[in-house]
């Protein structure tokens, strides 16, 4: 997707509107808690710290457990982090 792609790149606000277009062209995968989590991301990329965390609660509150929840959980930590709330830690890498 292109959405992924720019934010591979670091093009934040890119990310933002390719997401918000398949949004649009894909209506029935606008509010998916993976779809939320993408949505996230981007904004944390440009920097849209408060649009961010309203999408985080979202996914927080659609799928209150899971691994979804857990990614949730860790964009949480990666938002305030940004925010200057506290200190960037390395994710282990995962197998």
């Amino acid at each position: 997707m292109l959405g992924e792609a720019r934010l591979a790149t670091g093009d934040g606000n890119g990310a933002v509107a390719a997401l918000e277009k398949f949004q649009k062209a894909v209506p029935a995968q606008a509010r998916t808690t993976p779809m939320l989590l993408q949505l996230a991301r981007a904004h944390l990329a440009a920097s849209h710290f408060d649009v961010a965390a309203a999408f985080i609660d979202d996914a927080l509150v659609q799928e209150p457990e899971g691994p979804n929840n857990a990614a949730a959980r860790e964009l949480l930590g990666d938002l305030s982090a940004a925010k200057g709330i506290m200190p960037r830690r390395p994710r282990p890498m995962r197998p």
